[in-house]
């Protein structure tokens, strides 16, 4: 007998909405997402310092969804029942479904921290972002010290600070102390790159408070376990990703609060439910880093899975891909990192604009004269035409071009 209930996405990020466009054509999806916009992440530091504007990071959802052929809910899902099939929505009403994907990423993650959550500007969306913007830029414009505190020493970290120094590295005054329980910076990737972040920023006003732990956060600043304090006109907290509630509240999460899944991404608690992107704790007891393009991997593959369980057929493995990662230091300098291999320099960021452009390219689905529009918008205000400008300088050019192998 067919299942009448619908295929569900609860979440509409990148995983998501890449799943949904995957289903596209094949099963007409029943998508919960509060947000208006979709938000391309891996670019938000660039906000911190102007190269990026909020529009140049968000696509509508309500076009790319409707062009999928799929039910769109403003609304928020409080629980899964996944014995029951069964979704309970924040306005009261229970919804049935067959089969879901769960695609709501990370959240905002203080440890408990006291004074964290409300005096540390958070760094995880498109909004956190231009209000830390925003802040610098008044901050800055008076006069005196401008002092910062950074917690944080990973991706994200690593990145905000590039685009500090890239924006305010010569202003006088400014103090950068970057704080993090971690005992080298990027703990999770090759030590060459913990040497070279620390190299660049030796001719610069910053202060790495390495293996140190935060104990609180207040309005004067960040007070360390170890008793000492650092005075801050400002706080940004990139010290982690937290798991969403839905997930403990839904019985899918292991004790790291994240969601275990199987090979094909099924749920290792719940029967019909598919958990992606930055929700998976494991797949198949293999640690994946949290990054956007396994997210969108997980997405269409948990989309094809879908359809071959309706179709009684065998589900597919997911094996992630062997694609390298991108970071960028402000103006300074790019990081290639590729099966534990390393290579730097500043030109490397065409690499990461490249994504960013197909990314945000291939969610735009307006009109052909729009979308080109669109992209010609993006690359203006990406800082491309400063690049171009300063090619016309041989100086400028060998700088550009000059490549390290970092060991």
């Amino acid at each position: 007998m067919h299942d009448i209930r619908p295929v569900v996405i609860v979440g509409a990020s990148l995983g998501g909405m890449t799943a949904a466009r995957a289903l596209a054509g094949r099963v007409s999806a029943r998508v919960y997402e509060p947000a208006g916009a979709l938000e391309w992440l891996p670019n938000i530091h660039e906000l911190i310092s102007g190269l990026r504007r909020p529009y140049n990071l968000r696509v509508e959802r309500g076009p790319l969804l409707a062009k999928a052929g799929h039910d769109w809910y403003r609304q928020r899902v409080e629980r899964i029942d996944a014995h029951r099939h069964e979704l309970f929505l924040d306005d009261g009403s229970v919804q049935p479904f067959s089969q879901v994907i769960v695609a709501v990423g990370g959240r905002h993650q203080t440890w408990g921290i006291p004074g964290a959550d409300e005096h540390a500007l958070p760094f995880k969306s498109v909004s956190d972002c231009r209000r830390i913007a925003q802040r610098l830029e008044r901050l800055s414009s008076r006069p005196g010290p401008l002092r910062l505190v950074l917690v944080g020493a990973g991706v994200e970290g690593v990145e905000a600070l590039g685009e500090i120094l890239r924006a305010y590295g010569a202003r006088p005054g400014l103090t950068i102390e970057v704080v993090d329980s971690a005992k080298r910076v990027l703990p999770a990737l090759p030590q060459s790159l913990n040497e070279a972040i620390r190299q660049h920023c030796q001719s610069w006003p910053v202060n790495f408070r390495l293996g140190e732990r935060v104990a609180a956060v207040n309005e004067q600043g960040v007070s360390l376990a170890s008793g000492e304090m650092l005075a801050a006109d400002l706080v940004i907290w990139t010290g982690g990703v937290g798991p969403h509630a839905l997930l403990q509240d839904s019985h899918l999460n292991d004790p790291s609060g994240f969601a275990p899944v199987s090979a094909a991404l099924h749920s290792d608690h719940a029967e019909g439910v598919y958990v992606i992107g930055d929700a998976v704790s494991s797949v198949a007891g293999m640690l994946l880093p949290k990054q956007a393009y396994h997210a969108m991997d997980m997405g269409r593959l948990a989309a094809t899975n879908i359809m071959a369980a309706r179709a009684g057929k065998a589900l597919t493995d997911f094996r992630p891909s062997p694609k390298p990662q991108i970071i960028t230091f402000g103006a300074l300098d790019t990081f290639l990192i590729s099966d534990h291999r390393v290579l730097a320099g500043p030109s490397l960021r065409v690499l990461k604009e490249a994504v960013y452009q197909a990314g945000m390219a291939s969610f735009d689905r307006r009109r052909t004269t729009r979308r080109l529009w669109g992209l010609w918008r993006r690359i203006l205000d990406s800082g491309i035409d400063a690049t171009i400008d300063g090619l016309r300088h041989p100086d400028s050019l060998a700088g550009l071009v000059r490549f390290r192998v970092l060991e």
